[in-house]
């Protein structure tokens, strides 16, 4: 292997980015994929070589981020400096002349930001206050148009089992678990089977799926209502859907224009209608009388239900009641104390 061959392919299998290299003294510096140590290569000599790092650094386990930078010392030499950031602490880190490292200062986040601003929620917290509140990965490039658009390329680019877990490693390291994807629905001409091909392919992660951020912008408003009643059903006849977001309902107060439900003057719209009706359809009215064993059977959605009973003597009882997701045992409501 020549030296160009393998500084080329050094070069190439790190991934990296304007953060992670540095050049001076006619030597390019650059750190590995996993900041396990440090490439270079001498321009002038054609010669590649390696640095290794710290090894309080390189004992560090998942959720660590590096960013090499360069410092000029008193006597003139340039020498390498070594940012790691792991959950909330940041430690700065001096190459010395000598070879070798020194630690400069450790930096804890949390500690830092309270102390200018106590209302200051910083991610490591989090699980603290939350308790069990799910958080979700949003990302930008994670959208319901650009999965549509590149089911055959998703192994390659965002949607894979192996991202996912990468991320939430990342975030267990910050003390927080996630429990949602977040896929962003800024969309236009959908169409059903594609969605749900989507929506698959996102299942397989085994983690829960949102549709946030959902509209469907279109200039005839009764296609608007169709384009969005399209998505509205995909979604919620998928098990894998946990949720839906809107991006916005109110004309005037949204990014995206020709989406929303409600007209400036506060008149519900096309879109506006149809998600209405559609709310109407997915709702359980069930109305009966109950049979000799005070059972009353009823197909109804997952959710919270009101139950109103009215006696023989005319009493009424309101009780409330939750139909869980895969809770398939029978349900007793107890009106005693109703």
């Amino acid at each position: 292997m020549t030296h160009d061959n393998f500084f080329l392919q050094r070069w190439l299998g790190t991934g990296r980015d304007a953060t992670t290299v540095v050049l001076h003294g006619g030597v390019i510096h650059w750190l590995g994929r996993h900041g396990g140590e440090i490439f270079t290569y001498d321009v002038c000599m054609e010669k590649p070589g390696t640095i290794g790092l710290p090894s309080p650094i390189t004992s560090y386990k998942a959720g660590r981020r590096f960013h090499l930078g360069s410092y000029s010392t008193r006597d003139g030499h340039t020498l390498l400096k070594l940012v790691v950031n792991v959950g909330c602490t940041i430690s700065v880190w001096h190459q010395l002349s000598a070879g070798g490292w020194t630690l400069e200062t450790v930096i804890d986040v949390e500690k830092k930001l309270r102390s200018l601003d106590p209302r200051v929620l910083p991610h490591c917290a989090m699980r603290k206050l939350v308790g069990s509140s799910p958080l979700m990965i949003n990302e930008t490039t994670l959208t319901l148009e650009h999965v549509m658009k590149r089911l055959d390329a998703i192994e390659k680019k965002m949607l894979t089992e192996e991202h996912f877990e990468s991320l939430d490693k990342k975030m267990h390291g910050c003390g927080v678990a996630v429990r949602g994807i977040g896929l962003q629905g800024h969309m236009q001409n959908p169409v059903g089977e594609v969605i749900c091909a989507a929506i698959d392919r996102l299942a397989k992660t085994g983690v829960p799926v949102w549709f946030t951020e959902l509209d469907v912008p279109e200039y005839d408003a009764d296609l608007c209502a169709k384009d969005l009643e399209v998505v509205l059903r995909e979604a919620c006849a998928h098990p894998a859907v946990e949720g839906i977001i809107f991006w916005g309902f109110m004309q005037g107060t949204m990014w995206r224009n020709n989406s929303w439900l409600v007209d400036a003057d506060g008149t519900v719209n096309e879109a506006g209608q149809m998600f209405l009706n559609l709310q109407k359809e997915w709702k359980a009215d069930a109305r009966g009388n109950v049979d000799g064993d005070g059972d009353f059977k009823f197909r109804g959605f997952y959710g919270r239900y009101i139950v109103e009973v009215m006696t023989a003597t005319g009493k009424q009882m309101l009780q409330t009641f939750t139909m869980e997701k895969g809770d398939n045992t029978p349900l007793l409501v107890d009106l005693a104390h109703a």
